[in-house]
């Protein structure tokens, strides 16, 4: 049986779910997106694309693939065989599912971004990855280490690195605040799942 905690995790995912749907329709909203959109392009450079690329590839494909071989590594090495199943569970959970509300939502694009991209554009992917990659990377900081100091410097790291990929993603035009806040919502969410499974189920398994 669920206990509560997961039942209200799974409510959740279903209001961030409700919430992608409902936001781009709503007009204040969209004003807000547009002024957003509006002040970070207007500011954009040859230079400051360029940069701006970098960063945004820190939460790119290529960064969530090296990071799930790590993870996978890490397992292998360590005989995680329960942890390396449910990681990956977890992991194409978050990306099935970015991918299936991208398609029902189904938002296009800002116009006139930085380069051309075929797909849809809430929630943002790179968001979501770098909440994934980072906020993991985190919290196994957190549980391989009691050095209060290193885990504050970890934790500022990794929220510099969130804001700056998500920055970066509506600097170059491909995406809308909204897009990016869901993206970190969204992933956010199954990484608190995950983490509550872990700590309460896989943790005291034989």
């Amino acid at each position: 049986m669920k206990t509560v905690r997961e039942k209200q995790f799974f409510a959740l995912l279903i209001v961030a779910i409700y919430n992608c749907l409902l936001l781009p329709q709503l007009a204040v909203v969209q004003k807000i997106d547009q002024s957003f959109y509006e002040f970070l392009t207007s500011a954009r450079t040859v230079g400051g694309i360029s940069w701006m690329s970098f960063i945004s590839n820190l939460g790119g494909t290529a960064a969530y693939l090296v990071f799930l071989g790590l993870v996978i590594l890490f397992c292998l090495i360590k005989r995680h065989w329960k942890a390396l199943v449910w990681s990956l569970v977890f992991f194409n959970l978050m990306k099935l599912g970015n991918y299936w509300i991208k398609l029902l939502v189904a938002r296009p694009r800002p116009p006139n971004g930085a380069f051309e991209l075929g797909t849809y554009s809430m929630p943002s992917g790179h968001a979501a990855n770098a909440i994934l990659i980072y906020g993991t990377l985190w919290i196994f900081l957190c549980l391989k280490t009691k050095n209060t100091g290193l885990r504050f410097a970890a934790f500022m790291g990794g929220i510099t690195l969130i804001f700056a990929i998500s920055l970066s993603r509506m600097y170059l035009g491909v995406h809308y605040l909204s897009d990016v806040l869901m993206g970190m919502l969204w992933t956010t969410l199954i990484l608190a799942l995950a983490f509550n499974f872990f700590v309460t189920k896989l943790s005291k398994s034989p």
